[in-house]
């Protein structure tokens, strides 16, 4: 799975961030896949240098996609998320985001088919603080 992501956080504590993503994703596997998401994050800054930051984060989101993901499974999907990334600011405004971690998608049982799926995602996302 491929994702790009585009989102928004905002610092409710010292390094503890609220942090919201719309992702697009794309899928390789029998038919390949498209998809998007919206997933709500809670990021823990615990390394903060002036340009840049280390994190830890835990979130959940939904997502709706072209094919059933996996292919036994539906189009509508729930998605936990748990990671490690860095930040990189690149403007005042901007950070640039590098993330990896824990992503599962299962529909959780609202369809009859629920095989679900773990996997290891890489992402790359630009996020403007606020």
């Amino acid at each position: 799975m491929l994702s790009l992501e585009i989102g928004a956080e905002h610092f409710i504590a010292d390094g503890l961030a609220l942090a919201g993503a719309i992702g697009f994703h794309a899928f390789h596997q029998e038919d390949d896949g498209q998809g998007l998401s919206g997933t709500v994050l809670l990021r823990w800054h615990f390394y903060r240098a002036r340009s840049w930051s280390l994190f830890a984060e835990a979130g959940a989101g939904l997502m709706a996609t072209s094919e059933n993901i996996p292919i036994d499974g539906s189009k509508f999907n729930f998605t936990p998320r748990a990671g490690v990334g860095v930040t990189v600011a690149v403007s005042d405004h901007v950070r640039w985001i590098v993330g990896a971690g824990w992503h599962h998608i299962s529909n959780a049982n609202v369809f009859r088919d629920n095989p679900g799926r773990d996997q290891i995602m890489l992402y790359t996302s630009l996020s403007f603080p606020f």
